[in-house]
C-alpha cells in the first residue's frame, strides 16, 4: 500500500536525502525548509502496512507493486503551490529504487482528484526536456505542452529548457 501525509518539519531531513539520490542538481536543504514554512501543499509517500503510519491522509493500492519496501522510507514526496485556482506541481520524487513502478501516477491521481474537490481548475507544471519518462507520465494524465523555457534547469552541459505542462480539472 501507498500511503500519503501532509509532510511535517520532521521528515526534512529524510527528504532532503531523497532529494539527492533522485536528482543530479538537487533543491538544497534550505529551498525544502522554505516550502515548509510558506504553506505550501507538500506530501510524503510510505509503503507499508496499516500498523506502520499514522497521520496518513491518503492509503492507495498500487497494483505490481511487490511487498518489499525497498531502502528507505519514506520513500518519495511531493510539494505544490496553490495560487487562487490553479496548483503548480513544483516538484515529485520517488526513490530511485522504485520509479516506474506507479507510485508517482497514484499519487499524482490521487492528487488531481483532491484538487478538483477543492475546485481548483488547472494544475501546471514544468519538466525537463529530456526527462521523457516524466513527461510520458504526465500525458498519459491528461497535461498538455503549453510552451517551453529556455534554460530553465542547471544540467551538466550548462543549462536545460523545460516544458511547461497544464491540466484543465
Amino acid at each position: 500500500m501507498l500511503y500519503i501525509s501532509k509532510t511535517i518539519e520532521a521528515e526534512i531531513l529524510q527528504l532532503y536525502k531523497l532529494e539527492r539520490l533522485c536528482h543530479r542538481h538537487p533543491w538544497t536543504l534550505g529551498i525544502l525548509q522554505d516550502c515548509m514554512k510558506v504553506g505550501y501543499l507538500n506530501h510524503t509517500f510510505r509503503l507499508g502496512t496499516d500498523s506502520d503510519h499514522q497521520n496518513n491522509i491518503a492509503t492507495l493500492q498500487i497494483p505490481n507493486l511487490e511487498k518489499k519496501s525497498c531502502c528507505i522510507n519514506p520513500i518519495g514526496f511531493m510539494i505544490n503551490q496553490i495560487i487562487l485556482d490553479e496548483c503548480h506541481l513544483l516538484t515529485i520524487c520517488v526513490h530511485p529504487e522504485l520509479q516506474g513502478k506507479g507510485i508517482a501516477r497514484t499519487a499524482l491521481t490521487w492528487l488531481i482528484n483532491l484538487l478538483r474537490e477543492k475546485q481548483i481548475t488547472a494544475m501546471f507544471l514544468e519538466v525537463g526536456v529530456s526527462n521523457s519518462a516524466a513527461i510520458k507520465l504526465y500525458e498519459n494524465l491528461g497535461f498538455k505542452k503549453v510552451r517551453v523555457r529556455k534554460n530553465y534547469y542547471e544540467s551538466d552541459s550548462g543549462a536545460e529548457d523545460a516544458m511547461v505542462m497544464k491540466l484543465v480539472l
